[in-house]
């Protein structure tokens, strides 16, 4: 048998390396059964470590992973803000090389590419009330591919504040915020100084950005239609105010 042909193997293997200590033993203890399944486990043992002589040969690495398209870890979050702040779209992926933004301002049916958005985050300075409802994306690429990333969708407030005047009390005083007071306002328009120029009643009044209010043209409670100096002219309910090529108003 294979087993019994092993153990003599071994025996003449110990015998020989053991300068007859190992015969001694044997002959002493051959009639035990223990030292038999003791000597057969030995066996086994040295053939399951290869014999036991000599070092295994080191085990050659796997090969490398397949290169993959960009995988994104976090999609672009919506916003919403009030007009006139700054805002912040961003994108994450641990192997990305390259990254470009994209807008929709029609519900996300087309799409157009953002002048110079080549980074991870597309930055918006100030968010104006006609970008309310735009669709922002970002596309990343690699050397095997690119993926887009979900929609977020931008959301305008208006950023509301009384810039003069009063809730509650009609008038025709100029002055400065809540001092003032205003009858009728209609038209409005502003200016390249950032001022705003609105039709109130029968005169035309200008608010600066800091909320004072005089009256540029017509009288309080005087009708007409007169040409002429500040302090002259007449106005009849004017509704809309325009500025032409010149500046003129």
């Amino acid at each position: 048998m294979r087993v019994l042909s092993d153990m003599r193997v071994s025996w003449l293997v110990m015998k020989s390396n053991t300068n007859g200590r190992f015969d001694r033993v044997l002959r002493r203890n051959r009639h035990a059964p223990w030292f038999w399944a003791g000597l057969c486990s030995a066996i086994v043992g040295l053939a399951a470590c290869g014999g036991g002589g000599g070092n295994s040969p080191p085990v050659p690495p796997g090969p490398p992973p397949a290169p993959a398209a960009p995988v994104i870890q976090a999609q672009p979050a919506s916003v919403s803000t009030a007009a006139g702040s700054p805002v912040i779209f961003s994108v994450v992926s641990s192997n990305a090389a390259s990254f470009g933004w994209q807008r929709s301002q029609d519900g996300a049916a087309t799409w157009d590419d953002v002048a110079g958005a080549t980074d991870e985050s597309l930055t918006i300075a100030a968010a104006a009330l006609l970008g309310s409802g735009a669709h922002y994306r970002a596309v990343l690429g690699n050397a095997v591919g690119s993926v887009i990333s979900d929609a977020a969708v931008l959301t305008v407030r208006p950023h509301l504040r009384l810039l003069a005047g009063a809730l509650g009390g009609a008038g025709y005083l100029d002055g400065r915020g809540a001092a003032a007071r205003f009858e009728l306002v209609r038209g409005a328009v502003v200016d390249a100084a950032g001022n705003l120029l609105v039709t109130d009643r029968h005169m035309i009044r200008r608010i600066t950005p800091a909320g004072e209010v005089t009256t540029l043209l017509g009288m309080a409670g005087e009708e007409g239609r007169i040409d002429g100096p500040p302090t002259v002219a007449r106005l009849s309910l004017p509704v809309s105010l325009a500025f032409d090529a010149t500046g003129d108003l």
